[in-house]
């Protein structure tokens, strides 16, 4: 780390494509220097100076990478895995992955447990995969962090965790990845755990904000049934609209529903056939029946009217698709 410091001190005295040539550790690279061969690796792989050269970056990354330099080890997982500067190989990548992850680095272990997960070129086994994972995830690794979570709920080879899922979600969750915040809040008003809606209501909130779509539907559902809140169905058509205009198709189908009868929302045949016709196109298969039932009902005039807005509102990227001019 020390080794980069300087390097990016140095970045403004040195110009140009000299910068690899005239870089000043250079000879102490030749000579050896594992530092140095990696600051190389370095310059040449992002292009900091010098054109950017895959195969002299992974030339001087194997030098440091045969001199046990974990970083180098990781990087060359990396080029391995993408076929930058090398020829295309998993086994080699495995190589390098498990000898830095052996050294301690964090993400070497995190891609070494993705690939026993998934057994790419190495033994497909789960165990082995949430080991690499859980020392991955110890030193903070959000990604390991979250997989761990979704394995202990959900994988058919492991018996179900609720609590070990809960944990590893959190940890994931508390760094702000939204995904693990909408675990954290379906497992708290879930059967399994005790329930807390007030805290489940947080973490959808803090999901919902950053435009997390599966968040903001749970936290229309929370305003419709007053859970961790104050019942406020106003608030919570806002951010069901907000959920189903990013796409998420069970809101978009409440949407519809709720336009196609009379109580939360005023009647507007139009709006309840493009949602429903959004979620239809997206693989909802209940927006099909009640899309049906709504034809039966509407004029040809409407009918033809719907259809337009639907159209137009796809082709908006479903952003204010109800106060679209037909």
């Amino acid at each position: 780390m020390r080794q980069l410091v300087n390097l990016v001190l140095l970045l403004p005295l040195l110009t140009g494509a000299a910068l690899a040539s005239e870089f000043p550790d250079r000879q102490a690279a030749i000579q050896g220097d594992a530092s140095a061969q990696y600051n190389l690796g370095f310059i040449y792989f992002n292009a900091v100076g010098a054109d950017q050269d895959y195969e002299e970056a992974a030339h001087w990354y194997t030098l440091a990478a045969k001199q046990d330099h974990t970083k180098a080890q990781y990087v060359l997982g990396m080029l391995y895995t993408a076929g930058w500067g090398v020829e295309r190989s998993h086994e080699k990548a495995a190589h390098w992955y498990t000898l830095a992850a052996l050294q301690g680095h964090a993400k070497a272990q995190y891609e070494l447990g993705r690939m026993h997960l998934h057994g790419k070129f190495v033994e497909n086994n789960v165990d082995i995969a949430i080991g690499w994972f859980q020392k991955s995830g110890l030193q903070g690794n959000l990604d390991a962090q979250q997989t761990l979570g979704v394995i202990y709920n959900s994988h058919p080879d492991i018996s179900r965790d609720l609590h070990k899922s809960l944990k590893w979600h959190l940890l994931a969750a508390e760094q702000g990845d939204t995904d693990s915040q909408v675990a954290v809040g379906m497992m708290l008003i879930s059967e399994g755990i005790p329930h807390n809606h007030d805290s489940a209501f947080s973490w959808f909130q803090r999901a919902a904000v950053r435009e997390n779509r599966v968040a903001q539907s749970f936290l229309a559902d929370c305003y419709f049934l007053g859970q961790g809140v104050e019942a406020d169905p106003a608030e919570a058509i806002i951010w069901l609209r907000r959920s189903a205009e990013n796409g998420y198709p069970s809101a978009q189908y409440m949407l519809g529903y709720f336009y196609s009868t009379e109580g939360v929302l005023k009647r507007n045949d139009l709006y309840a056939y493009m949602w429903f016709s959004l979620a239809e196109e997206a693989g909802y298969e209940e927006a099909i029946s009640e899309k049906a039932l709504l034809i039966a009902m509407m004029s040809q005039k409407d009918l033809g009217i719907a259809k337009t807005l639907f159209q137009s509102c796809a082709e908006n990227d479903l952003k204010d698709c109800e106060t679209l001019q037909i």
